[in-house]
């Protein structure tokens, strides 16, 4: 797996004024041995009525939300231009486990698989050449019902037990497999676009479907992959999970804001069990004794 996880080029969206985001970004990209490019993020009352999509009505939506369909957006239109092959793009709350590169591989044997490729097929990318995105941060899937093709890509302590999952929407049933079991499938829908990854032709059907758009840019995404025929693929449990930094509760989202007074006294991931963001002055250390999220889950491997 090369430095950009196997894709063209890494991106972060993150506004220009988080510059604490940014940092914390560019150390767990070092501490993984990737690069990562960051774009602005864009603020939503700077976007031009003329610019907005045809059936986008302003008071139905916060500004926020208007910036993050904007942000997204242009990222999509620099792989268009500049005939990038791929990419996987991070929001700046993502964070991942400090074996992601090792992950991403399994992953690229699933999506392959998926895909009826093979290495030796010599396809372009790692992960194939018939797929549209990749979606590998996300609170909610819901899987095709005709396709009940599932890719074991990982088991063991890395894969956070069921109690440890967080989603806000649906997930695959996974019910017949050890709990230590991670998967790889198709996506019929998904919301959050925590960490996901598009291919040239699934960037150009994404930049032409934005341009009327009247719904949060997840739940956009969610209808391409459920209705326009994109070829989605995922993993359960995720691969890239939300990070919550210690102290204010409003500094975690630039979408979504809490209370002024509510304070975190721990930093948390979602779904990452030997996060590298909570290891980070271990990895930077040199210590290969990585603390899990969950210690005592560990026992179940330990007993």
């Amino acid at each position: 797996m090369n430095r950009t996880l196997g894709f063209q080029k890494a991106f972060a969206l993150s506004m220009s004024y988080r510059s604490d985001k940014r940092d914390r970004l560019a150390l767990i990209g070092a501490a993984t041995d990737f690069d990562i490019d960051f774009r602005d993020g864009v603020v939503g009352s700077e976007v031009s009525d003329k610019a907005l999509p045809p059936h986008w009505v302003k008071e139905d939506h916060k500004p926020s939300e208007l910036g993050c369909w904007r942000g997204h957006t242009n990222i999509f239109q620099e792989i268009v231009h500049d005939r990038i092959e791929s990419a996987i793009i991070f929001e700046d709350d993502a964070s991942w486990d400090a074996s992601l590169k090792k992950q991403m591989t399994a992953f690229a044997a699933g999506a392959r698989w998926l895909g009826n490729e093979t290495i030796k097929s010599h396809p372009h990318s790692p992960y194939g050449d018939n797929w549209d995105f990749l979606w590998l941060g996300a609170c909610g899937y819901e899987t095709r019902e005709y396709d009940l093709r599932r890719f074991v890509m990982e088991s063991g302590p890395a894969v956070p037990q069921p109690q440890r999952r967080f989603m806000v929407g649906g997930s695959p049933d996974v019910s017949f497999y050890p709990n230590d079991t991670r998967i790889v499938h198709t996506v019929k829908e998904a919301i959050c676009l925590t960490g996901y990854a598009v291919s040239q032709r699934g960037a150009r059907r994404i930049l032409a479907g934005l341009q009327d758009t009247s719904i949060p840019i997840d739940l956009e995404m969610h209808r391409f992959c459920r209705d326009e025929g994109l070829q989605c693929v995922g993993a359960y449990p995720v691969l890239v999970g939300s990070h919550a930094p210690m102290g204010p509760v409003s500094k975690g989202s630039d979408i979504n804001e809490g209370k002024s007074d509510d304070f975190r006294n721990e930093a948390a991931t979602q779904n990452i069990v030997f996060d590298v963001s909570l290891n980070l002055d271990k990895i930077l250390k040199g210590d290969p004794d990585l603390d899990s999220q969950w210690p005592e889950d560990l026992e179940l491997y330990n007993s």
